[in-house]
């Protein structure tokens, strides 16, 4: 590694690490390209993020809702445990079946952003559970091509660890 990087935080370390990347064997195009390369893949994190935070909202206060009895602006009164208990249930029933929902974007999320590391560099076995790598380009483009190669259960892939 390029000296400077390892062992440090902050300005240095990242400004080490665009260096380090631009001097890699077959880095092309210097720190710009190394900059564009840190942005890879923002197109799919944020087609991820924005419906899973809508979502999810929507989901818990449709749960607190449910659970704490309201009903038609009539709110009930609650203790302190109750209200935690509420707010708790809320958050981890809605975060569940949200994280389920939007895997398959976590899925297409994580294929683009590995894409340019499997193809730089050799993992041994690595490349061989991570079948093709990166189909196209758009999310759109990356999910029917998984799902019409793979199958749908390939967009699904880790969604019980992220729902946990």
């Amino acid at each position: 590694g390029a000296p400077g990087v390892y062992g440090q935080s902050g300005g240095r370390a990242f400004v080490g690490a665009l260096r380090e990347s631009a001097s890699t064997k077959g880095g092309k195009g210097g720190i710009g390209a190394s900059v564009r390369k840190m942005w890879t893949g923002v197109g799919p994190t944020l087609a991820r993020d924005v419906p899973y935070s809508a979502m999810y909202w929507v989901g818990v206060e449709q749960c607190r809702s449910a659970l704490g009895g309201d009903h038609a602006g009539a709110r009930k009164p609650h203790s302190m445990q109750e209200l935690a208990m509420i707010n708790f249930v809320s958050g981890v029933v809605s975060g569940a079946v949200v994280s389920t929902l939007t895997t398959p974007l976590d899925v297409v999320k994580t294929r683009v952003q590995i894409r340019d590391v499997y193809a730089a560099r050799d993992f041994a076995s690595s490349t061989a559970i991570t079948p093709k790598v990166g189909y196209g380009h758009g999310v759109w483009n990356e999910l029917t091509t998984v799902a019409r190669n793979e199958g749908i259960g390939a967009l699904f892939a880790g969604w019980g660890p992220r729902a946990a």
